[in-house]
């Protein structure tokens, strides 16, 4: 099942459960709508473009296991955000662009091998997220190796 594009729109702060059929999240299907966090279910596989640009997020939560594609700029954080988390997502192999706010200072990522970014593997004009000299990775232990330095991160640490 997928989400239709543009599927909602409203002037008032929202609260949306996406149903755990959910496979695939459409480009712009939740752009603008006012979203202050959201709950990515296990079943997700791929975000669209822009799927929940023009929302200002504080909490992003990805259950995880299946997604494997999250499209350019599908999230927009808050500067209350800190942290971004997308350790439970074990087979994310793609993230075409994220741009992040200043205020995340920490990714997680529990891949073993680094994401692509839909272009080069990791050449410096095709970044996966924005400042990301100013950030630090958490990858898992068994992922150790020299890709990750490819990513431009401040620094690595393993979990």
């Amino acid at each position: 099942r997928e989400s239709p594009s543009n599927f909602f729109r409203s002037s008032e702060t929202l609260t949306v459960s996406i149903p755990a059929s959910v496979k695939t999240i459409v480009m712009g299907a939740f752009y603008g709508i006012l979203l202050t966090d959201i709950e990515i279910p296990a079943s997700v596989e791929t975000i669209g473009n822009r799927a929940f640009s023009g929302n200002s997020l504080d909490k992003l939560t990805f259950e995880g296991a299946q997604l494997t594609y999250i499209g350019r700029k599908a999230f927009c954080l808050s500067s209350n955000c800190v942290e971004l988390d997308l350790s439970p997502c074990t087979q994310l192999d793609t993230i075409v662009y994220w741009d992040l706010p200043g205020s995340v200072h920490t990714v997680w990522l529990g891949t073993f091998t680094p994401p692509t970014n839909g272009n080069e593997y990791f050449d410096m004009k095709y970044r996966i997220f924005s400042s990301p000299s100013n950030r630090t990775l958490m990858v898992p232990m068994e992922g150790s190796n020299s890709w990750w330095s490819m990513l431009g991160f401040g620094s690595i640490q393993y979990y």
